[in-house]
């Protein structure tokens, strides 16, 4: 695909953090000390020291943004190569963050991520489309990547690797060159939208520093 991509959103560039700072969430992970490097096959090694136990509430936010976008893609066909590929780097994602917790911890961190996404997902559901509710995809991408966004704008540390950067802005990319009217005509509700989806994060202890969303216009 060749087609020049345009920004959807007013998210123009995708979020890429370094990951020499990978993982990081909020503050209260300030005293890892990681160091990270690229073998020749392009594989990430991660050797991390921790002076003491990392909170895994705070790594189940790093790890939110991969466990919901992984989840959303499962939904589609598993026999595309492109799709197995997404899938794939996002479980390999998040298992950089499961691996910072200590044994005692990695059922707390997974119950904790894997909660956030379901209560994201459920609360981008449109109840109202047939008569047994059901899921706009593009605007659940669309609500997601505004997420990712505001996360960013916010976030007192990088949020994302350098892998899921690169990801999300590929699922962005592909989204406009197939999707592009769609994505424009969808993007006032994923903007209302938004601040429900926080709410229910919230709710259940994720993202607690967020700031109440506020769209482009309203700011």
């Amino acid at each position: 695909m060749t087609a020049t991509p345009k920004p959807i959103l007013p998210l123009a560039v995708v979020p890429v953090a370094s990951n020499d700072d990978l993982p990081t969430g909020t503050l209260t992970m300030s005293d890892i000390r990681q160091r990270l490097g690229i073998r020749k096959t392009r594989m990430v090694k991660v050797e991390t020291k921790r002076p003491r136990k990392v909170h895994h509430m705070d790594v189940a936010e790093a790890a939110f943004f991969p466990r919901l976008f992984w989840g959303m893609y499962l939904s589609f066909d598993q026999a595309d190569q492109g799709n197995a590929a997404i899938i794939q780097g996002l479980r390999s994602d998040m298992q950089l963050y499961g691996d910072l917790m200590a044994p005692s911890q990695w059922h707390d961190f997974k119950r904790e991520m894997d909660n956030g996404a379901m209560v994201a997902m459920e609360a981008m559901i449109d109840r109202q489309i047939g008569n047994g509710g059901g899921w706009n995809a593009i605007k659940v991408f669309m609500v997601s990547f505004l997420l990712i966004k505001w996360v960013d704008r916010h976030a007192a540390q990088a949020m994302f690797t350098t892998d899921f950067a690169c990801i999300a802005q590929d699922i962005l990319t592909h989204l406009d060159e197939l999707y592009g009217d769609e994505c424009d005509g969808v993007e006032p509700s994923a903007h209302k939208m938004l601040p429900k989806v926080i709410t229910r994060l919230k709710a259940c202890g994720l993202f607690l520093w967020l700031p109440d969303y506020r769209s482009e216009n309203d700011v």
